[in-house]
């Protein structure tokens, strides 16, 4: 926990190749004690192209509805973030669920 940064660092060539939608979780005490933080995690996925969301579900009765929101680095992030390459066209599957 916390050393997603690090990961992510190490597979640049997998990354700008298949640019795969990613999902890590966004937890700032497990980056610090990792040696890093949020804004690092950040550099690193802006770097390679990608945008942040922020995961979210929204109950309606007995259903429960996925939520992307795009999440500006400097925003407050949930737990779990969605990040996706505009060039992954797998990506575009995702727009009814973001707002």
């Amino acid at each position: 926990e916390g050393f997603e940064p690090y990961v992510l660092q190490g597979l640049p060539r997998i990354i700008q190749c298949f640019k795969p939608i990613i999902l890590t979780e966004v937890v700032e005490k497990h980056l610090e004690r990792a040696g890093s933080s949020v804004k690092d995690l950040c550099a690193i996925m802006q770097n390679y192209g990608y945008e942040a969301f922020n995961i979210e579900t929204k109950r309606a009765n007995w259903r429960h509805h996925l939520l992307l929101s795009r999440s500006l680095c400097h925003d407050k992030m949930t737990n779990n973030v969605l990040w996706l390459h505009p060039d992954n066209n797998i990506s575009s599957r995702l727009t009814p669920w973001i707002s």
